[in-house]
């Protein structure tokens, strides 16, 4: 049920200060098997570049927040950045459970240990029929990503990426392949406007826009190669109308991508209507809407509404609203996870997608589907042309 789901967030604006930065750098081989020794694709093919991720935590001094320690002013953020590198450093991978280990150390959610961001994380599945003990209780040190220490950035012209609407360890495995192909990739955590509970509403639209607008600046000064012409967005579920009310915002962003978003919902896209900043017009790059097609609450009308855009709209068989997000592998890796066995398939066509439309979102539909796996995952593919603009 889309509209349950949409309980998580971001937030807010530029000026910024105060800089405490932890680096993790994550190394992807260029296979897929990699370094998880059996992969856990089963089509999947990673880029030729290694990845870094740089952790940096950043106070935005100009916006209020309920902190945790009480002598804080500002909103701290967390802001994960993986990056393309050619360095093949040979020091220890990480693995999953390093990610949850950074939603542990979320800055102003208020985790007390790590087994809590462990049960809060997995409180999805369970609510969906998973065993709690199957998700609590599994390894994940066991799931080896493809990550390594002290990687230096490629010296390239990157586009950024941003990721809204979930943590690192919900965007992980998207993150590192997008990374793997020369993209620097960038997720925020979601929290509320004053604190943890994530505002469903006009507000957290609001947070979050202004979170990937503060976080794009600090991304820019710290990576010269990010390339500040070239800035694509994507959002998951709620995020779907926050990405496309930043692209309203920020002549920039060249593309961008629905994973099962709001836009793709009649309430969602009232919200984002709603807004001051508002303005048909305005949506004019091309917008990759991936859905569920099965959903009750898909209403496509409002995406084929956006004229001025060209719209590809790709709706995915035996995809719920979950496997748009790490645990469309996870529920793969870990067994009865969500209660039922699935393949690994509609989530690997979901990363596949992604990537093929952002790197070229003129590519013909049957260009971007070309490999039988990925059409054999596709229930319906639209292709709606942009009007001119007089």
């Amino acid at each position: 049920m889309k509209s349950i789901y949409w309980l998580k967030g971001l937030s807010d604006t530029y000026h910024w200060c105060g800089t405490l930065m932890i680096s993790i750098l994550v190394l992807t081989s260029a296979s897929s098997n990699g370094l998880f020794g059996q992969s856990p694709y089963e089509k999947l093919v990673f880029g030729s570049y290694s990845v870094g991720l740089q952790v940096i935590y950043e106070m935005d001094v100009t916006r209020p927040y309920q902190s945790i320690d009480r002598q804080q002013y500002g909103r701290p953020l967390q802001i994960c950045v993986w990056y393309p590198s050619t360095d093949s450093s040979s020091t220890q991978s990480l693995s999953l459970y390093d990610y949850l280990k950074l939603k542990s150390q979320e800055p102003g959610v208020g985790y007390t240990d790590i087994s809590q961001a462990k049960s809060d994380y997995f409180s999805w599945a369970v609510s969906e029929g998973g065993s709690r003990e199957q998700a609590t209780q599994f390894d994940l040190s066991s799931i080896k990503m493809r990550a390594r220490h002290s990687l230096t950035p490629a010296p390239v012209d990157a586009p950024v990426f941003l990721l809204m609407h979930g943590s690192a360890i919900d965007f992980c495995f998207m993150a590192e392949y997008l990374a793997s192909y020369g993209f620097i990739v960038v997720v925020v955590p979601s929290k509320g406007y004053l604190n943890k509970a994530f505002d469903v509403d006009g507000k957290g639209l609001e947070s979050q826009i202004r979170d990937y607008e503060f976080a794009l600046n600090v991304v820019k000064s710290r990576f010269q190669d990010a390339r500040s012409d070239t800035v694509c967005v994507a959002g998951f579920s709620f995020g779907g109308q926050s990405a496309l009310g930043f692209a309203i915002r920020q002549p920039s962003v060249s593309a961008v991508v629905s994973l099962d978003g709001g836009i793709g919902s009649s309430w969602g896209s009232r919200l984002l209507s709603s807004s001051p900043f508002y303005a048909l017009e305005m949506i004019d790059r091309p917008i990759l809407h991936l859905y569920n097609p099965a959903d009750p609450y898909t209403d496509l009308n409002p995406v084929k509404g956006y004229v001025f855009s060209d719209r590809l709209l790709a709706g995915l068989r035996d995809c719920t609203h979950w496997h748009f997000t790490s645990f469309g592998l996870l529920n793969h890796l870990i067994p009865g996870l969500f209660g039922q066995e699935n393949s690994s398939l509609p989530f690997e066509a979901i990363l596949y997608l992604t990537k093929n439309f952002l790197e070229d979102p003129s590519l013909p539909p049957e260009r971007l589907t070309e490999q039988s796996w990925v059409s054999d995952v596709l229930a319906t593919l639209e292709k709606f042309r942009g009007l001119t603009k007089d």
